[in-house]
């Protein structure tokens, strides 16, 4: 009996550039640019309060604001990231960061399979993340967590 595999090796994916802090992956380097190509805005990566650990991601096409960190890795890929701070410490009672904060470090990543396509993003200030995958804790997050079910 003749049995026959499919196999296809992927290659690992490698590093584009790393830009004031955010490292980001040829996948999502590559996604990012076909999904740029069509606009002249740049993709704003925040967060939001939400889900049971804590905050979710958050992306959309967006124009630059002057509280905005800029991230520009060329070829008209550009993100941007607030840095108002407006997440309450847990520590610390008046001390509050911003999305930049907790964001900085990020490794942004896209993957693609026969279920789902997704930009997956590995964050160093992620204190733990919840079982559903909707959200995360950031290190010394003080915001309540909210039910993963809204």
């Amino acid at each position: 009996m003749l049995q026959i595999t499919d196999y296809r090796e992927e290659e690992p994916d490698k590093v584009f550039s790393v830009r004031n802090g955010i490292t980001l992956y040829d996948s999502a380097w590559k996604k990012l640019r076909e999904l740029l190509n069509k606009e002249t805005k740049m993709i704003r990566i925040s967060l939001e309060p939400s889900g049971c650990a804590g905050v979710s991601y958050t992306a959309q096409l967006d124009g630059q604001a002057p509280s905005d960190v800029l991230v520009d890795f060329g070829d008209g890929v550009s993100l941007l990231v607030d840095k108002t701070p407006r997440f309450p410490s847990q520590e610390s009672s008046g001390k509050f960061y911003s999305d930049w904060d907790f964001l900085e470090g990020l490794h942004l990543r896209y993957e693609e399979s026969i279920m789902s396509s997704q930009f997956v993003m590995d964050n160093p200030n992620s204190e733990r993340g919840c079982s559903c995958g909707i959200s995360f804790k950031p290190k010394d997050y003080g915001g309540k967590p909210k039910s993963c079910r809204t």
